[in-house]
């Protein structure tokens, strides 16, 4: 029977097993930072697929926009109001049209299979969006308080103060195998020539155990030299972290603020758009306008739609 007991480390075991709870810490960062990852791609995809069912519907609008106007057209071709040519033209429009919303509906499958590959679920049978949307994300509204809540809430940074934490134990636990260590170990034991134990014959041993490495190839030395070293790389990688995540939020911020601009003006563009269209036609009708005016006044609408969407 044996038994052993750690009288001094020079705190090795302590910073090993605090070397290891910072390192389950850093992997629990490393999974919320996937799941904010996550969050984001179906996010991104699910709008996606919105657009793409957007599209659907500007181009399916489209195709009946242009049908409505060649049956019109066709009715007063026959009554030699028209010429051929523009009959020709608004029908090449309207085969444009219709490979419009081929491409729109493949792009929509598309975008629908890219989200089910996020979710993790199977495309077919075919998913289907219920939703419009999605509610907007409640976010500070300047760039320096968005920065104060990325600083205090990003995974990556606290995942990067860890680390830092981590390595400078690994310092410690690297420069504490200078010193020595000590131990008690004890002993009970039988012990016979004959094999003929009896209580008479036991023994027992009781010792102090005092280890110094005196000389390790200067290994000790090195190695406390590479952890240091890691402290180094892993400050160094820490602020490169917070730059990052600087740059990331001041980027959202203009793309934010550059959506929000586009977004107005592309609302006003679409609705002077249509007005224009329906000017344009009411003057094509009354025959003050051509065909290609007209058909530019429709693709000019279709293109301004497609931008707000």
């Amino acid at each position: 029977l044996q038994a052993r007991l750690n009288l001094f480390s020079a705190g090795r075991d302590l910073l090993r097993r605090r070397m290891a709870e910072a390192g389950s810490s850093i992997s629990k960062l490393d999974r919320d930072a996937v799941r904010n990852a996550l969050i984001a791609s179906v996010i991104d995809a699910y709008h996606r697929v919105l657009i793409a069912r957007a599209f659907i519907e500007i181009s399916e609008e489209s195709v009946s926009t242009v049908r409505k106007q060649l049956d019109l057209m066709r009715v007063r071709f026959e009554g030699g109001s028209v010429l051929k040519s523009d009959i020709l033209s608004l029908e090449v429009r309207l085969a444009s049209s219709q490979e419009a919303v081929v491409r729109s509906r493949s792009r929509h499958q598309v975008a629908l299979s890219a989200l089910a590959a996020i979710l993790g679920v199977d495309p077919d049978p075919e998913i289907r969006i219920t939703g419009e949307g999605m509610p907007a994300s409640a976010v500070p509204g300047d760039y320096r308080s968005g920065l104060a809540y990325a600083l205090a809430h990003r995974p990556e940074l606290a995942q990067a103060r860890t680390s830092v934490v981590r390595s400078r134990m690994a310092l410690d636990a690297a420069r504490s195998t200078l010193l020595p260590t000590m131990e008690l170990n004890g002993r009970y034991y039988f012990d016979d020539e004959e094999m003929a134990y009896d209580l008479d014959r036991e023994n027992w041993v009781v010792q102090v155990m005092f280890h110094w490495d005196l000389f390790t190839g200067f290994s000790t030395r090195a190695a406390a030299d590479r952890a240091d070293a890691a402290v180094s790389e892993s400050v160094a990688r820490s602020r490169k972290t917070v730059l990052n995540v600087r740059r990331e939020v001041k980027s959202a911020y203009l793309s934010l603020d550059e959506a929000r601009a586009r977004l107005l003006v592309a609302e006003k563009s679409a609705v002077m758009a249509e007005e224009s269209l329906r000017l344009v036609r009411e003057e094509y009708e009354g025959g003050s306008a051509d065909i290609t005016r007209y058909l530019e006044a429709e693709l000019d609408r279709n293109r301004t739609r497609i931008r707000a969407a």
